[in-house]
């Protein structure tokens, strides 16, 4: 027992001392140049300065955690004591916030910076934003940093998704990949991040005469095109089983079910076929002028994403 007390007590002073170092390296990576947390605007000259600052500080955040991480891995016999506190040893203490917090936050600001300047396609930003969602996915995996920090990094992914569709599609594939697998960790985040792409589209796009389009995950990645006459679909094909589930017999089923009375619009048809259970969620709502042209867009969009499945 008291060894277990003095290897618990010398951990908790390699914990403290990599919350200091986590302090100290936040102040350098904030004292040097440029500071943009401090600038509403960046000289052309400035932006790849800026640019190499922060995927610097990126990059030096997932070796820490990695480095973390892989220590903590060969340590895993050694603890014997209360599992929520020794849990809370195992997280990487980089990933919390200070260093990480700071650099989200500039993260952020270039990268709205560079869209509300029309300057994004100029720069190559490809290693940082490729960096800032790795940084964010090794902290909701290991559940830890701070809030505002999550936020700040789904507000630049955001961003993100609003200039580049890649960056949709790689949320998508996450999410697809972490439902086929039965997890959930990156889920509330990520939909948050396409529920923001969703409500900006349909502020610029709906209106009464468009085709709607729901993209959702049933088990399977379903995509439903509703007129205001019916609803039909295409779907992946992870689960056999569950291939061609949605039949226009599906369709006429839930009308039934629902008292007889069909749809009169796109969004009541969408309505009643969606699942409602707690495997099914939405993966994005779009509009288009015409069947044809949400059908040819969706299935481009469907092969890509199966592409980055299957890589």
């Amino acid at each position: 027992m008291k060894m277990s007390s003095n290897s618990d007590s010398l951990k908790s002073f390699e914990h403290r001392r990599k919350h200091d170092a986590n302090s100290t390296l936040a102040q350098i990576y904030r004292d040097s140049v440029p500071r943009i947390h401090l600038q509403t605007g960046f000289a052309d000259e400035e932006i790849e300065i800026a640019i190499e600052k922060i995927t610097r500080g990126l990059n030096i955040l997932i070796d820490l955690c990695n480095l973390e991480m892989d220590h903590h891995a060969l340590q895993n016999s050694d603890f014997n004591s209360d599992l929520d506190y020794l849990d809370s040893l195992r997280r990487p203490v980089f990933a919390g916030a200070n260093l990480g917090y700071v650099v989200s936050e500039d993260a952020l600001m270039l990268i709205n910076n560079l869209r509300v300047t029309n300057r994004y396609e100029d720069v190559d930003c490809n290693e940082l934003t490729d960096s800032l969602y790795r940084f964010f996915k090794i902290c909701i995996e290991t559940e830890t940093g701070a809030g505002d920090m999550y936020l700040r990094i789904s507000d630049a992914l955001f961003i993100l998704t609003t200039i580049d569709e890649s960056y949709e599609l790689e949320i998508t594939r996450d999410l697809v990949r972490e439902a086929l697998g039965g997890k959930s960790l990156l889920k509330r985040w990520l939909l948050g991040v396409l529920a923001q792409l969703d409500t900006t589209l349909i502020d610029d796009e709906f209106t009464d005469d468009k085709i709607a389009v729901v993209r959702f995950f049933d088990r399977d990645y379903v995509v439903a095109y509703a007129t205001d006459e019916f609803v039909t679909f295409d779907e992946m094909d992870f689960n056999l089983e569950n291939k061609s589930r949605f039949t226009e017999e599906y369709v006429y089923g839930q009308v039934y079910r629902n008292d007889k009375i069909f749809p009169k619009n796109p969004e009541e048809w969408l309505s009643i076929v969606i699942p409602e259970d707690d495997q099914t969620f939405i993966l994005g709502r779009r509009f288009y002028d015409t069947l044809e042209e949400a059908q040819e867009s969706e299935r481009e969009f469907m092969n890509w994403l199966q592409a980055l499945l299957d890589d």
